[in-house]
């Protein structure tokens, strides 16, 4: 029992990849970060998730993208860095096929709605 209850412990205090997104995050740099196997890691998170990491990290990104256009008056660039996309091309094609719409176009329409 003490067993479980130290992983628990270590679960709930281990930093969640959705806390660093505007980070560089990869399945080996998240596993070393738990102090586990990638493979191991991958497979407990898909299991657990029902996605693989990349896709969670990618939907928190987009997430926390569409809070940011909707809520802020950054740049489109500047959600991107702030969302971890080095390129703001990749960005807007990873936002367009999450959501349907550019980055401005979701602003715009989102905050037409909003009034």
């Amino acid at each position: 029992m003490t067993s479980v209850m130290s992983a628990q412990h270590t679960m709930e205090n281990t930093p969640r990849p959705s806390q660093h997104l505007a980070e560089p995050l990869s399945l080996r740099t998240v596993a070393a970060a738990l102090g586990c196997n990638a493979s191991y890691f991958s497979a407990r998170f898909k299991k657990e998730t029902g996605q693989t990491l990349s896709e969670f990290i990618l939907q928190e990104r987009m997430r926390l993208a569409a809070d940011l256009l909707l809520n802020t008056r950054l740049q489109v660039q500047t959600v991107a860095q702030y969302c971890g996309f080095l390129d703001v091309n990749y960005f807007s094609r990873s936002f367009r096929q999450t959501t349907g719409c550019s980055p401005s176009e979701y602003r715009k329409t989102s905050r037409a709605l909003q009034v």
